[in-house]
């Protein structure tokens, strides 16, 4: 049975069976996350695509959700493009022509 403190490196021998190779401590969980979220994989992506993102490298724990999500939110990079997308440039003003199609 999966513990929240291990991890298993896992090798799919085919879609309806699935071995454990390798266990990993859970201080090791957030070396994963950075290397996959910020390092040689990292495209800053959202704790639901970092999760399935780690599952398809070939990592697995039982609280990989939850924790990829919480990694996210940690994540200074993430927050400071997410509040540059979200805010608009400059207030929005309407343009209006005496001539209709014309400008």
């Amino acid at each position: 049975m999966l513990t929240g403190s291990d991890a298993y490196d896992l090798y799919l021998s085919s879609p309806s069976t699935t071995q454990f190779l390798d266990t990993l401590s859970a201080e090791n969980f957030p070396k994963i996350l950075f290397a996959v979220h910020n390092g040689w994989y990292g495209s800053h992506i959202g704790g639901r695509s970092l999760a399935l993102k780690i599952t398809r490298t070939g990592f697995f724990w039982p609280t990989l959700s939850k924790d990829a999500m919480m990694y996210v939110k940690t994540c200074d990079a993430c927050h400071k493009l997410s509040i540059i997308a979200q805010k608009l440039a400059a207030t929005l003003t309407l343009v209006i022509s005496p001539i209709p199609l014309v400008m």
